[in-house]
């Protein structure tokens, strides 16, 4: 299988930033609040995709979710610690 995509490249400087850098994406920068794009070039290429099987594709998506879930656990259990800290906090002043 082949995909012809339309790569373009520009040199882009986000409104934190001093300095531009040049970028290739797939898609194309605007100017706006963010930043400044200037196009430099667009080149049109063709990528040959190997064969692959739908049923590994699957394994990795559930491998992903799986990462995203343990992050998320994490978060939230930081989370949760610093709500209860804050209310340990509040009872201890009010007791004293």
């Amino acid at each position: 299988m082949q995909i012809t995509k339309t790569i373009y490249v520009q040199a882009v400087k986000y409104s934190f930033e001093k300095a531009f850098k040049i970028q290739a994406n797939g898609y194309k920068e605007v100017t706006g609040d963010h930043g400044v794009a200037i196009d430099i070039c667009e080149k049109v290429v063709t990528i040959d995709i190997p064969d692959f099987d739908v049923d590994n594709i699957t394994e990795l998506h559930v491998e992903q979710l799986q990462k995203r879930l343990i992050l998320a656990k994490a978060d939230t259990h930081i989370i949760l610690t610093r709500m209860q800290q804050e209310i340990d906090d509040l009872l201890a002043i009010e007791n004293k």
